[in-house]
């Protein structure tokens, strides 16, 4: 059951005893006996290797990829719990387990005990720092609160707010330091020190709760399960995945501590040169950098991107400040209620229906956004929102035999998607994909090809036109990329395949009506989706028989879904009922228009639909809530509680329209 049997420095003996052995309490309060590991060597050379490590914990599966480079002491382990039976799709079961505690022990080294955190050394009996969470304070103040406490056989000895998790035991003449990442923002999280071992408790007793009731619960109405109040409920088909590190060192204490920290909370990194990448493309977008940035619409889009990472770039807005998506953090979302951290929600964004499951791929857009700009602060925000996007908003289920399983969770529910089963509609997969180019991530991999075993699986090629077109929309547009980054000439086909029936549905007409909608209509700007993924196959692939589609689709959008009033902006209609009566024209949705014409242009190069990008694209900047030169700011006042999906959209759609807006 102990994983690490010794570890030896320069021939001497380092560890009192072997470690890596997983203690699991279950809501009986019963250690379930201690299991072999399975390990293989996933991978090996002259310079790294890596073995993967797993072992059962009752139905879940926990699993350990420790990393070794040549030359260093730091050993690095990315620790994931997965359940993989089913979350419950629409009513039916969920396998849903409850615990206690789940700790790993790690190897105690046999130095004297004293103990070096946040600055500070002393000598430890049986030393213990605990990071809490707190619920949200009040409106208008920071809304979560994080203390930790150390304690010392039994006794406080001082506390804090946000511990990063990085201690060191040791002395003048050498130590062991120890590290976990994001500690603060995945707690309950513990540490303790005891006689012969580390514990690292990765869940520590007591719980997280409250969870609401039943799949669907939401606050005020199915109340609160009182299983979640004392243990922790770890969902059917969820993961979580962590990343710790230890290390024997000849430094100091606090030293080695701090080295800890940085090795993890601020790691090494590729830096790119943006220059270096101009004007190329990546999974279907144009890399330019913001730098590049001559007209004023294209300036005022880059501070759109930079309000993600930097409050200064958001305008003043009266009674609130400037507020970008860190200062939106800190004020507790859009009321200032909600709960950006803890282990079950850092990495993804409250809105109006709880959580917007990283909506429209927002892993994806920050780190294009690292690539375009060098910024180190997109690439540590897109990576904490990949990770969630792969274990609490990706549906890990392999055991049962619904054909709902492998996809994205929905972006609605109080639980990350608990509203309704995952959807093609709301599945995204470049996100996963770039994580795993970036940081060679096999669990983002699998992410990606759960996504794309769920997509084959509902047989997209068989859509009858039923709940509008952006469900063959994102699934083209997924497979296009997936057989970008891995190859399968599969998924290139299918991709054909569901197009072929779109314009067999389409009959010449240039949209294909929702025969469900009361009354049957068609929505232009899931029309654009579609366009926007034929366009992508069509770069991507080169296939040219479908460009009279696309030309009939654009001309539908020019004819029937845009509207412009004299000296107003140009806007789109949602709704246009099978009458030809268009409704609800909104400036808004002029982000994946002004794409579809971006993407048109970039394959004929014809001037008209250059310069319609251009109009749609200035639009929707200036125009932003609805009247000229609105204030940008991640705080919404005419869109409140809908951030997370407004400001996703405009990443997602003004990225590929920005490169064409040329004086």
């Amino acid at each position: 059951p102990a994983l690490l049997k010794s570890i030896s420095r320069a021939g001497k003996e380092l560890l009192a005893a072997p470690a890596l052995e997983v203690f699991f309490i279950d809501e009986k309060q019963k250690r379930l006996p201690p299991r072999s590991w399975m390990v293989e060597v996933e991978s090996s050379g002259p310079h790294a290797a890596t073995l993967l490590a797993s072992t059962p914990l009752g139905p879940l599966l926990f699993q350990l990829r420790i990393h070794f480079v040549n030359g260093s002491d730091d050993c690095i382990i990315d620790l994931r719990l997965v359940n993989q039976g089913p979350w419950g799709h629409m009513g039916t079961p969920s396998a849903h387990v409850y615990f206690d505690r789940l700790s790993l022990s790690l190897p105690r080294p046999k130095i004297a005990p004293l103990v070096s955190h946040d600055r500070t050394t002393e000598q430890a009996r049986r030393w213990v720092v605990l990071q809490q969470h707190m619920t949200p304070r009040r409106k208008n103040r920071p809304s979560e609160s994080f203390p930790f406490q150390i304690w010392n056989d039994g006794k406080l000895e001082s506390a804090g707010e946000r511990s990063n998790g990085c201690f060191a035991l040791g002395g003048t003449e050498g130590s062991f330091a120890y590290g976990f990442q994001d500690f603060w923002q995945n707690a309950p999280k513990a540490w303790s020190v005891h006689e012969k071992l580390v514990l690292l408790d990765i869940f520590p007793a007591g719980g997280s709760g409250p969870h609401f009731t039943g799949i669907y619960g939401k606050p005020g109405d199915a109340g609160v399960d009182p299983k979640s109040v004392n243990f922790y409920r770890f969902e059917g088909a969820r993961a979580k995945s962590h990343r710790i590190a230890f290390s024997p060192g000849s430094t100091s204490g606090i030293r080695a501590a701090a080295r800890m920290d940085s090795l993890l909370n601020h790691p090494l990194h590729l830096t790119v040169n943006p220059a270096d990448l101009e004007g190329r493309s990546l999974l279907g977008y144009v890399l330019q950098s913001p730098e590049s940035a001559t007209t004023t619409t294209q300036q005022r889009f880059e501070r759109f991107s930079r309000i993600f990472v930097d409050d200064r770039a958001a305008d003043t807005q009266d009674a609130l400040g400037q507020i970008g998506y860190p200062a939106f953090v800190a004020r507790g979302g859009t009321y200032g209620r909600s709960v950006f951290h803890g282990w079950f929600n850092y990495g993804d964004i409250p809105w109006g229906d709880g959580y917007c499951s990283l909506h429209y791929d927002l892993p994806f857009t920050m780190l294009f956004n690292y690539l375009r700009s060098g910024d180190q602060r997109y690439l540590s925000l897109g990576d904490a929102m990949a990770r969630h996007r792969r274990d609490i908003d990706q549906d890990h289920d392999i055991q049962s035999r619904s054909s709902r399983r492998g996809g994205q969770f929905y972006e609605k529910g109080w639980f990350h998607g608990n509203y309704y089963h995952p959807h093609a509609s709301h599945t995204w997969v470049r996100g996963p994909l770039l994580h795993y180019l970036l940081t060679g991530s096999p669990w983002s991999l699998e992410a990606a090809l759960l996504n794309r075993d769920f997509l084959r699986r509902g047989h997209p090629e068989t859509w009858n036109g039923d709940w509008g077109a952006r469900i063959p929309g994102w699934t083209v547009d997924n497979l296009v990329v997936l057989h970008e980054v891995l190859g399968h000439p599969e998924d290139l086909e299918l991709a054909r395949a569901i197009i072929k029936q779109f314009q067999k549905l389409e009959k010449g007409r240039g949209h294909v009506v929702n025969r469900r909608m009361k009354p049957p209509s068609w929505k232009p700007w899931m029309h654009t989706i579609m366009f926007n993924a034929i366009a992508s196959y069509r770069l991507h692939s080169g296939d040219r028989s479908f460009d009279p589609l696309m030309d009939r689709m654009a001309a539908g959008f020019r004819h029937h879904a845009l509207r412009r009033s004299p000296g107003g902006p140009w806007v789109t209609l949602r709704n246009i009922l099978d009458g030809g009566e268009g409704r609800r024209p909104s400036v808004q949705l002029n982000w994946s228009m002004a794409a579809a014409f971006a993407l048109l242009y970039r394959i004929h190069e014809r001037p008209q639909d250059g310069q319609l990008a251009r109009e749609l694209f200035r639009d929707a900047v200036q125009f932003f809530q609805e009247r000229r030169g609105s204030p940008l700011a991640f705080r919404m006042l005419e869109y409140p509680n809908s951030e997370s999906k407004i400001h996703s959209g405009i990443q997602l759609w003004g990225l590929l329209a920005l490169p064409f807006d040329r004086p």
